[in-house]
C-alpha cells in the first residue's frame, strides 16, 4: 500500500507553516538581542509563564503610557503652538566693531590686522576733527595711544604691540 503522505507537498498550508516559523524565529532572535528593556524576557526560554505575563503587562503599560504622553503633548502643541521668530538687523560692514571673526590665510593675518588697525586709526583721527595733515612720529604715537584707550580699552602694551593682543 502506497503512503498517502507527501513530504514534498508544496501547498498553501506548507507555505504558511514555513512563513510562520520564519516570523517566529526572527522574532525570537530579535527579542534575544534587542536592548529594548523587557522584550527579551517575553521570548526567553529561561522565563516562566508568570514572568512572561508580568513583563507583557509592564510592556503594554509602558507602550500605553508613551502613547498617552505623545497624544497629550501633541494636542497641547496644537492648542498652544510655539512660534519662534528671529529679528535681524542688517548693518553695513563698516558699522560692525572690530575685532570680528575673520577666517583668512595664516600668512596674511598680520597684514590684514595691520591694514584694519591703520584704517581704524585713520578714521578715528578724522572723526576727532583734528586738522592734521602731517603727523610726526611723536604725534602719531600720541594719537595711536588715544585710539587704543578709546576703541580697545582692555588692550595692554604699546600701540605697536596691538596686533599681538588681537591675534
Amino acid at each position: 500500500m502506497a503512503c498517502k503522505c507527501n513530504i514534498f507537498r508544496k501547498g498553501k498550508e506548507g507555505q504558511n507553516r514555513s512563513t510562520r516559523k520564519r516570523v517566529v524565529d526572527t522574532t525570537k532572535q530579535y527579542s534575544s538581542t534587542t536592548t529594548i528593556h523587557g522584550i527579551s524576557y517575553l521570548t526567553s526560554e529561561d522565563t516562566s509563564g508568570v514572568e512572561r505575563l508580568l513583563w507583557g503587562i509592564v510592556l503594554l503599560f509602558a507602550i500605553g503610557f508613551t502613547t498617552f504622553q505623545v497624544v497629550t503633548l501633541y494636542n497641547d502643541w496644537q492648542d498652544h503652538p510655539v512660534i519662534t521668530t528671529l529679528d535681524t538687523v542688517a548693518l553695513p560692514i563698516e558699522e560692525i566693531e572690530f575685532p570680528a571673526v575673520t577666517i583668512c590665510p595664516q600668512g596674511s593675518r598680520k597684514k590684514i590686522i595691520d591694514s584694519v588697525l591703520f584704517r581704524q586709526l585713520k578714521e578715528y583721527i578724522q572723526k576727532r576733527g583734528d586738522n592734521v595733515t602731517v603727523l610726526t612720529p611723536e604725534l602719531m604715537m600720541e594719537q595711536a595711544e588715544s585710539f587704543i584707550k578709546d576703541v580697545y580699552p582692555g588692550a595692554k602694551g604699546k600701540p605697536t604691540m596691538l596686533d599681538d593682543d588681537i591675534g
